[in-house]
């Protein structure tokens, strides 16, 4: 089970309606209600597409449910008056197996008053606030990481070290432990995270791993993996976007050009989904 950070505009339950994995789809009759519009606007659409002449897989044109089933490709059922389901074991466009406000990524969001807190106003949110603190305490991480391994000789990134040692992907537990008892590997574990080798995270083959490593603290401030807006899910991957651990700078552009057009009265509200 992973945690995916979910930024939320306007009311969370119905931007999250359309992604979650029912095992019972309806076909309303609710123009605009998800996860399909009306089902007299689907019957109607098949209707003129087939014109006056039934076709094979349809005899009676009154027969609602097998209109529906020709045009939709997938069988369905009439369960009531004037309602109808599609018979599916899960929501082809499900997101995510369930989803909790906060969570794992309760307090993400700063206000202007200082205190941490999962949904507020988006003119209450103190992005900038958040920016400056991030870049404070990566210079501080920086520096306190540097010292910890000075002197100390600098090994190969962990998968390399396994794969060289074993002569390709291992998982032998032996060779992890033994990797991580190398002196430079022991010294930067406390700045290791779950997510992505302590050398990967610290930017260390970059030109200037510490502007590097500040700098990508920095964007990553505010930033979700994933931003709902208007009933759309936006994320990271959709862009390509695939490093771990780490916010690209297009996925950020993207993220804040989208947040820039929302109204300063709307809700935000930090989701963790579980995945």
């Amino acid at each position: 089970m992973a945690h995916l950070p979910v930024l939320v505009v306007g009311d969370v339950e119905e931007q999250l309606d359309p992604f979650q994995p029912y095992p019972l789809i309806h076909l309303p009759d609710e123009p605009g209600r998800w996860p399909l519009r009306s089902w007299r606007e689907q019957y109607e659409k098949a209707l003129a597409d087939l014109g006056d002449d039934p076709s094979d897989e349809v005899d009676d044109l009154t027969d609602v449910a097998a209109v529906l089933t020709r045009r939709l490709g997938e069988d369905v059922r009439k369960v009531g008056p004037d309602e109808y389901v599609i018979e599916r074991e899960t929501n082809p466009d499900a997101r995510f197996d369930y989803y909790s406000e906060g969570g794992w990524f309760e307090g993400a969001l700063l206000r202007h008053d200082g205190e941490w807190v999962s949904h507020a106003l988006k003119d209450e949110v103190d992005f900038e606030g958040m920016r400056r603190l991030a870049r404070e305490r990566a210079e501080t991480t920086f520096a306190e990481f540097t010292a910890a391994v000075k002197g100390l000789e600098r090994p190969l990134p962990r998968a390399a070290w396994l794969a060289r040692r074993a002569g390709g992907p291992e998982r032998d537990a032996a060779l992890r432990e033994e990797y991580l008892k190398i002196p430079w590997v022991a010294a930067a574990s406390p700045f290791a995270t779950s997510t992505s080798d302590v050398q990967n995270v610290f930017c260390l083959d970059a030109p200037d791993p510490r502007a590097a490593y500040v700098g990508q603290q920095v964007r990553s401030a505010g930033v979700s993996e994933v931003l709902v807006v208007n009933g759309t899910w936006h994320s990271r991957h959709d862009l390509g976007d695939r490093a771990r651990g780490k916010t690209s700078q297009c996925w950020a552009a993207r993220f804040w050009g989208l947040l820039d057009a929302v109204s300063g009265d709307e809700q935000l509200t930090m989701v963790d989904c579980h995945v």
